[in-house]
């Protein structure tokens, strides 16, 4: 068979720490032995088929052209028999064989019921009298009607020449004609990991797979004896598996722990691992990078992991955190160019304009709002509230009479008013377009916890000490720098953090000053003023800024030269900026 290749995955894991599962295992295949009698000799006629390219229900790695196809004289294993490959056709949407022979059909019933796996290496000493059990070099496989590849061995050792496809289909007895759609297996991943002496929370909740070398998409079930575990894959970059001991939501490596897990097919791919405990610490950022190969066994061993850094999220409650947008979110009915355009949303439709978010974080179109319209070549980033183009409520309303806008939180039933959750969005900075729903609003309560509530590297849950924001110009803007929770002030040396009353001229920040900063996660809200009608309001000396939350009568943060606020009520015709978040997992 040629790897030339794209394909879908039925996925399965492996633990050390599955302390269940012999005896699990036995009972399941007792019971699996009771549903059959023994078999009967069949001429046989297959038609086996690979995943097709559209269908991303289960994981796959590829670019766009690659896909599996098969070759003359492959040869499957039916139920013990191996049948060769006598027809292929590579052209259709799922590419297919046929195969022919004489197999064991082992009835349960009034059906008959057959295993099909690829290449024929796959299945060792077959046992009949329990048609659904492979065993190979030691380890049991059982193949259910999930079509999912379940190990009952803790010893991983010899899953090096576990390879490529399995399928299972049960059918009225004495039909001969079989069809198969085959599913991949993947790589094996083993990792050794260690915490270094003196750590104090080992428990490790996440890890987190990026390569350079092609994407990673789509989602799907890793599963063991005691628990099951949930993997998927963001934007096409990130392979994200949160790990379970099978009592708690992760895997303490205080002593060296064996992790087992298998990862979609892949062909030499470069892997970066991430590792996070449950409080968010981070470790091996990028310095382990390991080559995968398809269905082979990689053992990496990550010792004296230390857990002393974390990622540049903000706390938006006691149990959340968020990444913001790195930019205020904009429209244009042409993409700010002179062609209309269009965009996908979450209903499943299409609708006018492209949103993206700003190049710069210091971004602040000002009078460019004045400019609103349906058919506006620019970009505007004033928005009424809850104007995210659904149900009519487009981004360029202007109509100066609140009533005539939404009267509810945009959330529940009113989530598609939220601009993040309807719309995707051009991202800059990946240079990607962002689905609907990856990105949100804050709440208003959310917004209070990042500015006044939230703890910090430098100080306790609302405590003084806490370096949560500083007023600043950056870059000849004005604005309000929010701060991670793992800010280090020695990073930069900001002035009157967490001063209300502090103006902008307290800290002046050139564009290179401020990569500095936003390397190390700080976030930049530029003051963007307010728009009624078609009108920028005017402004002192001193600009203000108010961004959206989803919370109803328009509560929402804002700050000004003197003040750092939670508005209780404002104007829904106004025009606001928006800044969105991603919720993630820590």
């Amino acid at each position: 068979m040629k790897h030339t290749f794209k394909t879908i995955c039925s996925i399965a894991t492996m633990s050390a720490m599955l302390i269940m599962a012999a005896s699990c295992a036995k009972e399941d295949l007792a019971e699996e032995a009771q549903k059959y009698v023994p078999s009967v000799e069949r001429q046989i006629y297959v038609k086996a088929s690979l995943p097709p390219d559209e269908n991303n229900d289960k994981a796959y790695l590829s670019t766009t052209t690659r896909k599996v196809m098969w070759e003359m004289g492959d040869q499957i294993n039916i139920n013990g028999s191996l049948l060769q490959a006598y027809d292929v056709d590579n052209n259709a949407t799922k590419p297919t064989a046929k195969f022919n022979g004489i197999a064991h059909a082992f009835t349960s019933g009034t059906n008959e019921v057959y295993w099909a796996v690829y290449p024929k290496n796959l299945v060792g000493e077959y046992t009949s009298s329990i048609p659904s059990e492979f065993a190979l070099n030691g380890l049991t496989y059982t193949l259910p009607t999930t079509q999912k590849i379940v190990c009952n061995n803790t010893s991983a050792d010899v899953m090096q020449d576990i390879t490529y496809m399995a399928a299972y289909t049960e059918v009225p007895e004495g039909k001969t004609n079989l069809s198969f759609d085959m599913h991949n297996l993947g790589s094996v991943m083993h990792l050794v990991l260690s915490a270094a002496a003196g750590q104090t929370n080992t428990r490790v909740k996440r890890l987190e797979f990026t390569t350079t070398d092609g994407a990673l998409a789509g989602d799907f079930t890793l599963a063991t004896d005691a628990t099951t575990i949930t993997a998927s894959a963001s934007a096409a970059k990130i392979l994200t598996v949160n790990l379970s001991d099978g009592a708690n939501n992760y895997v303490d490596i205080a002593n060296s722990t064996d992790i087992y897990v298998i990862l979609p097919p892949m062909d030499n791919k470069q892997l970066t691992i991430k590792i996070y405990n449950d409080e968010g610490g981070l470790a091996q950022r990028s310095s382990t990078s390991v080559v995968m190969e398809r269905s082979k066994i990689h053992t990496t061993t990550i010792d004296n992991i230390n857990f002393d850094d974390t990622d540049p999220y903000f706390s938006v409650s006691d149990n959340n955190k968020v990444l913001f947008a790195y930019g205020n979110l904009q429209w244009s009915a042409k993409n700010g160019g002179s062609t209309a355009t269009t965009h996908n949303v979450a209903d499943g439709t299409t609708k006018a304009g492209t949103w993206r978010f700003a190049e710069h974080q210091w971004d602040a179109l000002l009078y460019e709002n004045n400019k609103i319209s349906a058919t506006y070549s620019g970009w505007i980033d004033l928005f009424g509230w809850g104007t995210s183009g659904y149900n009519d409520e487009t981004p360029y309303k202007t109509n100066n009479n609140d009533s005539k806008y939404l009267g509810h939180s945009l959330t529940g039933d009113y989530k598609y008013y939220d601009w993040g959750i309807y719309n995707e969005i051009y991202n800059p900075t990946s240079q990607t377009t962002d689905a609907p729903g990856t990105w949100r609003t804050l709440t208003v309560n959310e917004w209070s916890y990042v500015l006044f509530t939230r703890a910090t590297k430098s100080g306790a849950k609302s405590s003084s000490t806490a370096k949560r924001y500083a007023k600043a110009t950056v870059n000849g803007v004005y604005g309000l720098i929010l701060l991670p929770d793992n800010w280090n002030t020695s990073t930069y040396s900001l002035s009157k953090y967490d001063t209300k009353g502090a103006a902008y001229s307290t800290n002046i920040i050139s564009a290179e000053q401020w990569s500095t900063l936003e390397n190390a996660g700080a976030i930049f809200l530029p003051a963007t003023r307010y728009r009624d009608g078609t009108t920028i309001a005017s402004a002192s000396s001193a600009y203000d800024a108010n961004y959206w939350s989803t919370t109803y009568d328009a509560q929402h943060p804002g700050f000004d030269n003197g003040d750092v606020y939670i508005n209780d009520g404002c104007h829904r015709r106004y025009g606001h900026a928006v800044r969105l978040a991603r919720d993630v997992q820590y």
